[in-house]
């Protein structure tokens, strides 16, 4: 029997959370499902079916992401999976394809996601635009340069309005960072304050909030747990960083001395820091922070054109581009942007390009945070030393992209 592909009517929502949490082998919770409905919009979701037997599912929350110089309209594609019956059957394919329309009616310039397995989502158009950082330090061997500045105070959580804080000073933050996603009162009280136990990892404790002043006015903040271990007598608690964002370099500062002179600590660990986080040279011995990099948020361009139109250049130049999109036609072909700093305009070209790329590779340099140089050298893009000079120095970005948050 073929498979259908539709948005789902509301009454099929937890059928729908069923199917999902059984294609990738996880229990839903019934305390989850409140949170959900209250971020991710029924019109939004796709499903999958044979019969009227769901199979397959992808949804998509309504973003705004930042990108150098503004922000863009996005669809963060999430919740994919097709049950393990109906695999190798284009049930995904479908899914995802429904999911580029429905987005690019809505006027979605890009679809984002954090992808489960690296593999797949280059086939759809999606490129690995952010990196993150996964941190960890033994605190008796991680000692600071300098003493930092300020003060931290402890923060109540329990508050209606508790994030309000925080969020004047991500919102300051994201305005210069290239992949941090806008955040409304909804998606600050049920995506980041949203924490029952079942969810908190390994039995570590509820979250806490501690934030930075100087001169009497926030500067920073730090959202954190706490595991309790004891390991032949002695103390081993783990600190667990959820978030740090930093509105000036002070801030940042106190936050991880904060984080790294606890009582009773011997571990911080923090999972997702920026590319370009400066915390090795805040300390002493650089060696005392450990780590590894991998990816994190994955673009793919839904509308070419308002996509290159509709970020900031870090200079002035032209460049002709041969883009291969085999899902969306309106991007494939040749074009000329004309960028600068203050804006940029893309027309269909007759000539010869000056770059060929794939829209998976365009999207993976879109914010700033990869090269075209290491791109030519793995072979995915074509083009003269030069040009290649030419597009990093345009595409370039003085923050690297960071995406706080899974979604």
């Amino acid at each position: 029997m073929s498979v259908t592909v539709r948005a789902i009517r509301d009454d099929e929502f937890e059928t729908f959370r069923t199917t999902f949490c059984t294609a990738i082998g996880f229990e839903p919770h019934p305390d989850d499902a409140e949170a959900l409905r209250a971020v991710l919009a029924p019109e939004r979701v796709h499903a999958g079916f044979e019969g009227d037997t769901m199979v397959g599912t992808t949804g998509a929350f309504s973003l705004r992401v930042s990108v150098p110089g503004g922000e863009l309209p996005m669809a963060g594609t999430t919740l994919v999976g097709v049950l393990p019956t109906h695999r190798r059957r284009g049930v995904l394919r479908s899914l995802m394809q429904a999911h580029f329309d429905d987005a690019l009616r809505r006027g979605d310039v890009l679809a984002g996601l954090w992808a489960s397995e690296g593999a797949i989502y280059g086939h759809f158009g999606y490129g690995p635009a952010a990196a993150q950082h996964e941190l960890e330090l033994v605190t008796h061997r991680a000692r600071l340069l300098e003493p930092a500045t300020g003060s931290i105070r402890l923060a109540a959580m329990d508050r209606g309005d508790g994030w309000a804080i925080p969020a004047a000073l991500y919102d300051a933050v994201r305005a210069k960072v290239p992949g941090m996603l806008a955040r409304d009162d909804t998606w600050w009280r049920w995506r980041r304050w949203y924490d029952p136990r079942h969810r908190r990892p390994g039995g570590a404790g509820r979250l806490q909030l501690a934030i930075h002043e100087d001169s009497g006015a926030p500067r920073g903040y730090l959202l954190y747990r706490r595991s309790s271990e004891w390991h032949a007598g002695y103390p081993d608690d783990r600190l667990i960083i959820v978030e740090l964002v930093a509105t000036t370099p002070a801030a940042r500062h106190a936050l991880w001395s904060y984080a790294l002179s606890m009582d009773l600590v011997a571990r911080v660990k923090a999972w997702n820091q920026p590319a370009d986080e400066p915390l090795p040279w805040l300390l002493a011995d650089p060696r005392s922070v450990h780590g590894t990099s991998r990816d994190s948020l994955w673009l793919r361009i839904l509308d070419l054109q308002r996509a290159l139109t509709g970020r900031r250049y870090a200079s002035t130049g032209s460049l002709s581009l041969a883009v291969t999109d085999p899902q969306l036609p309106a991007n494939h072909g040749n074009f000329r942007l004309d960028a600068s700093p203050h804006g940029a305009t893309l027309h269909p070209h007759a000539g010869p390009a000056d770059l060929t790329i794939h829209i998976r590779d365009l999207a993976a340099v879109f914010l700033g945070g990869h090269r075209l140089h290491t791109l030519a050298a793995a072979s995915r893009v074509h083009a003269s030393p030069a040009t290649l000079t030419l597009a990093d120095t345009l595409f370039a970005s003085p923050q690297a992209p960071w995406c706080p948050e899974i979604f």
